[in-house]
C-alpha cells in the first residue's frame, strides 16, 4: 500500500475504525497517499468531490496511488453490490473513464482493496475475498492493469495457504512495477502469521510464499509494507504479547529477491500497554517511518506515536508523539513520505464521545513538526472517515485528500478534495 520514489505513497486504515488487537478486526478504512512537498499548517481547500458513481449503500475504505505523471487511480469497496470499485484520473483530475469494477469473481464477499503503481503508471488492485479459494475461508485475490486501465491477465489468488482466512493485504511495488502482497492469514507453524508473496513486473510469482514473523506465540497481524526503487522492502506488523506487555510493533527488512536482511526489530520504545495499528510510509531510498496508535501514553486514552528509520532499519533519533491533542482518543494514523523523506501524517480525533473529525501534522526529513497539528475539514464534518484514504502530493504545497463517509452528493461516499 505503498508507491516508491518521489511519489511515496501509504494507503492507511484508518477513519472510524474500531480494531481488535485479538481478532484484527477494524471496521473501515482509508488511505494517504503523499506526493510532492511540504504543506502550510492548515487546508484551504474547495468543495470535496465524489468519486463513485453508485450512490446506493455504502462506498468506503479508499485506497489511491498516483504515477511520475501525476495520473492517479482511486479504488474502493462497494456495499450496494458487494464489489471491488475503481476510477482513474488524469494529472488535471479529470475522470478517465468511468468507475469499473474490479473483480471478475462475483460470489462472496468481496472487501479490503489495496493499490499499488508503478512509474509508467501500470498498476494492481489487491483485495480479499470471502469463500472463494476454499469454501469457507477468506482468500487474498489481485488484478493488474496497465496504464489505459486495461487488464493485464485475469484476476489471481496470491495466497497458496487455503486452510483458515487469508485475509488484510496490503501491497507495495517498485519503479519497475515488481511488486510484493502481504497478508495476515494461517501460517506454518503459526496460526496467526504474517504471510507474503513476491512478483515480477510481468505478474509472475517470485519464489514461493512465505512467512515473515518468526516469533509465532501470540497473534501477528495488521501488516503494511513499503518498497523501494530497486524492489527492497520492509515489512511492519502487529504482534500481541512480544513486547512484554500487550500489542507491539515489529518490522522486518528484506532485499528484492525477497531474502530477509534484518531479524524482527521491536518499533516502539514505550511496552506499556498496547501499541497497535501501524502504518508507514517509504521514500525511494528506503528511509521510511512506521506511525501507530498507542494506548494510555499520551494520558488519555489513544494516542498517535512515531518512529523513523534509515535504509538498514536503524532508528533515527527517538520514539515521538504527532498529537497535541490528548483528550479522548487519537488513533488509527497513517503516513505518507515524499522523496526527500519529508512526510505527512493524518489521524482520528474523537472530539466528543461519538464524533470522529480529521487531524494532521506534517514533517521535515529530520523529524521535525512543521508547526502543529491541524483539522482537515469537509463540508460535512460529522460521520467524515479516513481509512484507506490519503493524501498525495501534487507539488508546491499541493495535495490530494481522500476520504469516505458523509459529504456533498452522498452520504457515504469516497471523496477527495484539492487542498493547498
Amino acid at each position: 500500500m505503498l508507491l516508491h520514489g518521489p511519489f511515496a505513497c501509504r494507503v492507511v486504515f484508518m477513519v472510524s475504525r474500531a480494531f481488535d488487537r485479538v481478532s484484527g478486526a477494524k471496521s473501515g478504512l482509508a488511505l494517504v497517499v503523499l506526493l510532492g512537498g511540504l504543506c502550510l499548517p492548515g487546508w484551504t481547500g474547495a468543495t470535496e468531490i465524489l468519486v463513485n458513481t453508485q450512490l446506493d449503500g455504502n462506498q468506503s475504505t479508499p485506497s489511491v496511488a498516483r504515477d511520475s505523471a501525476g495520473n492517479f487511480v482511486i479504488t474502493w469497496f462497494d456495499g450496494n453490490d458487494i464489489e471491488i470499485k475503481a476510477q482513474r484520473f488524469a494529472a488535471d483530475q479529470t475522470p478517465l473513464g468511468s468507475e469499473f469494477i474490479v473483480n471478475t469473481e462475483i460470489l462472496g464477499n468481496q472487501n479490503e482493496p489495496t493499490i499499488a503503481m508503478e512509474d509508467n503508471g501500470d498498476f494492481v488492485i489487491i483485495w480479499e475475498i470471502d469463500g472463494k479459494d476454499d469454501a469457507a475461508s477468506k482468500g487474498v485475490y489481485g488484478q493488474r492493469y496497465d496504464s489505459s486501465g486495461a487488464p493485464l491477465g485475469g484476476e489471481f489468488l496470491v495466497n497458496t495457504t487455503v486452510f483458515g482466512d487469508q485475509e488484510k493485504p496490503t501491497v507495495a511495488m517498485d519503479a519497475d512495477g515488481d511488486f510484493i502482497v502481504v497478508w495476515c492469514g494461517r501460517g506454518d507453524p503459526d496460526t496467526e502469521a504474517i504471510n507474503a508473496q513476491l512478483y515480477d513486473s510481468s505478474g509472475n510469482t517470485v519464489g514461493g510464499e512465505f512467512q515473515v514473523n518468526t516469533t509465532s506465540a501470540g497473534i501477528q497481524t495488521e501488516p503494511e509494507v513499503g518498497m523501494d526503487s530497486a524492489g527492497n522492502f520492509v515489512v511492519t506488523w502487529n504482534s500481541d504479547n512480544q513486547d512484554g506487555d500487550g500489542a507491539g510493533i515489529y518490522c522486518r527488512r528484506y532485499d528484492n529477491t525477497g531474502t530477509p536482511l534484518t531479524a524482527e526489530i521491536l518499533v516502539n520504545t514505550e511496552t506499556i500497554e498496547d501499541q497497535w495499528a501501524p502504518e508507514m510510509a517509504m521514500n525511494s531510498g528506503g528511509d521510511f517511518v512506521v506511525v501507530w496508535t498507542s494506548e494510555l501514553q499520551d494520558g488519555s486514552d489513544g494516542g498517535v506515536f512515531g518512529q523513523r528509520f534509515d535504509s538498514t532499519c536503524t532508528p533515527q533519533g527517538s520514539e515521538f508523539q504527532v498529537n497535541t491533542t490528548t483528550a479522548l482518543n487519537q488513533r488509527n494514523a497513517c503516513v505518507g513520505m515524499d522523496a526527500d523523506g519529508n512526510f505527512f501524517v493524518i489521524w482520528e480525533h474523537n472530539y466528543t464521545s461519538s464524533d470522529t473529525r480529521i487531524m494532521a501534522r506534517e514533517y521535515d526529513s529530520a523529524g521535525t513538526a512543521q508547526g502543529g497539528e491541524f483539522i482537515v475539514p469537509t463540508t460535512l464534518t460529522e460521520d467524515t472517515r479516513t481509512g484507506e484514504s490519503g493524501v498525495i502530493g501534487l507539488g508546491s504545497q499541493t495535495w490530494l485528500a481522500t476520504w469516505y463517509g458523509n459529504g456533498i452528493g452522498d452520504d457515504y461516499g469516497v471523496f477527495y478534495d484539492i487542498v493547498s
